[in-house]
């Protein structure tokens, strides 16, 4: 009797990114500008695979934002089923990923203002941090 062993493929993180840089690469449609809740726009194989999510899901707000966003706002989901996207970053020769989810994901009581306040108080802390001399 013959017995035959399968073994799963196991791919790095690296490979991942190679094959998401691919499969992205003919996404040619017009891209529009993508910002995280801080206002820092995406880039590169991060901005093609923000277009084509919020164009799959009709999103028609560009804001993303992380678990930690969403944490240090105390801003919920609409239902329980919500998937986000993946993102990459890459630092020297490691590749590292973390998920983002749309503004339009989220329950909307408060999230404008909560959005606001978050950044008046980073702001604040900005000033305060400036205004501190060294002696």
């Amino acid at each position: 009797m013959t017995t035959t062993t399968k073994t799963a493929k196991t791919f790095n993180i690296n490979d991942i990114y190679k094959r998401a840089i691919i499969s992205v690469s003919n996404h040619n449609s017009n891209i529009e500008v993508h910002t995280s809740i801080k206002g820092n726009e995406y880039k590169g194989l991060n901005l093609k695979l923000l277009d084509l999510r919020a164009k799959k899901e009709n999103y028609s707000d560009n804001t993303w934002l992380t678990q930690k966003d969403m944490d240090e706002m105390d801003l919920t989901f609409k239902d329980d089923k919500q998937y986000g996207v993946q993102l990459f970053t890459k630092k020297d020769e490691t590749v590292r990923y973390y998920t983002v989810y749309n503004r339009q994901q989220l329950v909307e009581d408060n999230v404008q203002e909560k959005m606001l306040s978050q950044i008046i108080n980073e702001q604040i802390e900005a000033e305060k941090s400036a205004d501190k001399v060294p002696f």
